[in-house]
């Protein structure tokens, strides 16, 4: 069994055993040359985040940086692989590699002590972001580009062998890099620090460096990387593609643009499913990696037996954009109709997450969730499977049919691979441009599914166009169904406020549906009228409601009690909108003069404004029209960094600890930064989630006082007096402000007159965590 992998792998061409051994061997060591990739990315994305913010245009401009690398890199080695020997050609993939892990030894440094700590301030000019961005992730991600081709052009003796062979190579290290972001989402994270994975990368990088050159060395002395003519008898006569090469990159650019657009809108879509947490965007791009190599694999394996390569890659180019239209209908219909959904309606109506930590512990003994939400299996690994892994699978069969049809030539395959692969690239960045940042703004999920349908309209017609060329009448006829499928598939995509709705476990007529490139915001009321409690979700995920005090009046103490404690709160600062209760709530003192409320995702204002045009609320009224609320929209903690204003009170709305880049807002060195940026006897505010959190803020603050997990921190004493806070809440405007939204302040402020000082004092002697939440090290967001 072994032996018949070994030599499918190495694709028949060797002499000897021993030359098939180290053909695999390269194969393998490519494998893990994906894993350290992976591993870079998503500690990247995050390192650079802690400078550029985590909002849409900065996660947009990493994604579009590191991607536009690695087409530089393919198409600049394609060219040199074809013009230089097979040692030089193993020796630069080698040099790629041990450069890589330089950088990725030097990227901690870089990104975080020198961006970050150095020039964080000037993070607010978006040009600068950009080029910083763009600079700082070209190099390493040019030398990863490089990799494919050079180790092509190495290991592909015959032309006749290039789909299978170079299949093979792109499937491993597929199929590595959907193993690194597992790896790094379920096992690394949390139990080590961003350095010490980025450490795993390293010596996995120089690894592969020193291991490529000893198989190089040996593989040139077996003499296996002669010609050699494919002499297999199953081996199929392919026919000629009607294209020029130059169409094909032009065609698989628009596949790298639909293939990453799709990935966007899948990520958004299940996002909202999953109710998003730190651990889903490296999950779900570990099972998109994964069924993409496998889809190689299974294509490297049949395409030898397939004549018309170029028309099958185009018909799998149009499965894949027809399903993907085809699972979402069918996905709505289905939690509409089916009783066997009842379990994923249910979990999509609730307003909590699958309980992470439990699910991490159910990974590591290998049992699945059992309790009050769906198991772990169901949710993340069925449901994604369904969604993403057809399409995905047909994406990985088309790639060694596209090599197998343009490769007609040996002495050009390097460049081919190259320009092929930088041309599929290249329509990932523009996709990621485009629908990350216009298309999901302005024409939001569905309409953005619409048009990528549409697009793929092409692929339909130029696929009829090949497998049909020798027949008039059959072209006609097939023009026409694609024509249908395209129409019949846009005009069956739900509504963008009838396929929230069901995400939601609901119907049109109870949500309230704002949508933009930066995020998702659902309103959802048990009444059509809005006249019950209305609560509020970002991303799928429950995050407060409306009234204000319906439920909890956390978000309210949050916002009523530091202006109540602080002597005169003229400029106020808080980050995260949400239903509005904590910035409304900060507004209760005449001295206060401006708050500046810092908010990520753009689309939450428009919800409050709709709601309170449908149903009329007064925290809202006060909320829409005071105008001392200055709305910003963006990564607050950027924001604070690029800004040297200070403030009387900062402070972030609850936000839970396992939330995606919640860690941003948990660390030591970001309470370092809200004390630099408060005047003196200023307050800062956090919600503590856990006790670690809370460590985390008194190892900043020398005076605390908790307030039932609302915790107070300043650099000089803070004075809570029962008498004169009852005075500042007799205040005529105090009193007017706050009943403009039902706040019972009594229930909000009044369980705490009664406590002395001492009881609600921090009590410093408790410190004793040996470890805390740092930026590098966030570990109440990956928690175990």
């Amino acid at each position: 069994m072994l032996g018949r992998l070994d030599t499918f792998l190495a694709g028949g061409v060797v002499r000897s055993k021993a030359g098939t051994f180290v053909v695999v061997s390269f194969l393998a060591i490519y494998f893990s040359s994906g894993f350290a990739a992976l591993l870079y990315q998503v500690i990247w994305q995050r390192m650079l985040a802690i400078f550029s913010g985590a909002d849409l245009f900065a996660i947009t401009t990493i994604v579009a940086s590191f991607m536009a690398g690695l087409g530089v890199g393919s198409v600049c080695a394609g060219t040199l692989a074809d013009r230089v020997s097979f040692r030089w050609q193993i020796g630069l993939f080698a040099a790629a590699e041990a450069f890589t892990g330089l950088l990725g030894w030097a990227s901690t440094w870089w990104y975080y002590d020198v961006l970050y700590k150095q020039y964080g301030h000037l993070s607010s000019s978006p040009v600068f972001v950009a080029v910083v961005l763009f600079g700082s992730l070209l190099l390493p991600t040019f030398l990863m580009g490089m990799t494919l081709p050079l180790l092509s052009k190495a290991l592909t003796p015959a032309v006749e062998l290039a789909g299978r062979r170079i299949g093979s190579l792109y499937a491993l290290n597929t199929l590595g890099a959907a193993s690194g972001a597992l790896a790094t989402a379920w096992i690394l994270m949390g139990r080590l620090s961003f350095e010490q994975i980025l450490e795993i990368g390293v010596a996995i990088n120089f690894a592969v460096a020193l291991l490529a050159v000893v198989l190089g060395f040996v593989l040139s002395r077996l003499g296996s990387v002669t010609s050699h003519r494919e002499s297999s008898a199953a081996a199929a006569v392919a026919v000629p593609s009607t294209f020029s090469f130059s169409t094909w990159a032009v065609i698989y650019g628009l596949s790298g643009f639909t293939a990453l657009s799709l990935e966007i809108v899948w990520f958004r879509i299940l996002g909202v499913m999953l109710k998003s947490n730190s651990f889903t965007f490296p999950h779900l791009l570990g099972v998109y990696l994964a069924s993409l190599a496998i889809g190689i694999f299974v294509g490297s394996h049949i395409v030898r037996f397939v004549k018309r390569s170029a028309g099958i890659f185009l018909a799998l180019q149009s499965g894949v954009m027809i399903y993907a239209g085809v699972s979402i209908v069918g996905l709505i219909w289905g939690l509409e109709n089916l009783s066997k959904l009842d379990w994923l309606r249910g979990y999509l109506s609730g307003y909590n997450s699958l309980d992470v930590t439990a699910a991490r512990r159910g990974i590591e003994s290998w049992i699945s969730l059992a309790g009050p939400h769906p198991n772990f299996v169901s949710l993340y690994i069925l449901v994604p499977l369904a969604l993403i892994a057809p399409p995905t699978l047909m994406m990985g069969l088309s790639f060694p049919f596209l090599q197998t049809a343009v490769q007609d030539s040996r002495a050009f395959l390097g460049r081919r691979v190259g320009w092929l692969q930088g041309a599929n690239i290249l329509g990932s960045t523009l996709g990621s441009m485009l629908v990350g940042g216009l298309f999901l703004e302005i024409f939001g999920t569905s309409w953005t599914l619409r048009f990528l349908i549409a697009a793929s309209g092409v692929f339909l017609v130029l696929s009829v166009r090949q497998l049909l060329q020798f027949t008039i009448k059959g072209q006609r006829l097939g023009y026409i169904v694609s024509f249908v499928i395209v129409i019949a598939l846009i005009g069956a995509i739900p509504s963008g406020t009838d396929l929230w709705a069901k995400l939601h476990g609901s119907m049109e007529e109870h949500v309230i549906v704002t949508e933009s490139g930066s995020g998702l915001s659902v309103l959802k009321n048990q009444n059509p009228a809005f006249s019950e409690i209305t609560w509020v979700y970002t991303n799928g995920l429950g995050q407060s409601w409306i009234p204000y005090h319906s439920v909890s009046v956390i978000h309210s103490r949050l916002g009523v009690l530091p202006v109540l404690i602080h002597p005169d709160p003229k400029e106020i600062a808080v980050i995260g909108l949400g239903s509005g209760d904590t910035a409304f709530s900060l507004g209760g003192r005449p001295e206060t003069q401006e708050i500046t409320c810092i908010e990520i995702v753009e689309s939450q204002l428009d919800g409050l404004r709709l709601l309170h045009a449908k149903q009329p609320y007064g925290g809202l009224e006060s909320l829409l029209t005071d105008k001392r609320i200055k709305y910003v929209f963006g990564d607050g903690r950027r924001y604070l960094a690029a800004s040297q204003k200070k403030y009387d009170i900062i402070e972030a709305d609850a936000l839970r600890a396992t939330s995606a880049f919640a860690g941003n807002l948990y660390s030591f060195e970001y309470f370092q930064l809200l004390r630099s940026r408060l005047k003196p006897g200023g307050l800062a505010l956090t919600w503590a989630p856990t006790h670690r959190t809370l460590e985390t803020f008194m190892r900043v603050f020398p005076y605390v006082l908790n307030f039932d997990s609302v915790v107070v921190g300043s650099d000089q004493p803070i004075a809570f007096d029962p008498a004169t806070i009852r005075a500042r809440l007799d205040h005529p405007f105090t009193q007017a402000y706050y009943a403009k939204a039902g706040l019972d302040l009594r229930e909000v402020v009044f369980p705490f007159f009664d406590k002395k000082f001492e009881e609600l004092r921090a009590n410093r002697g408790q410190l004793g965590l040996p470890d805390w939440n740092t930026d590098l090290f966030p570990r109440d967001e990956y928690p175990r």
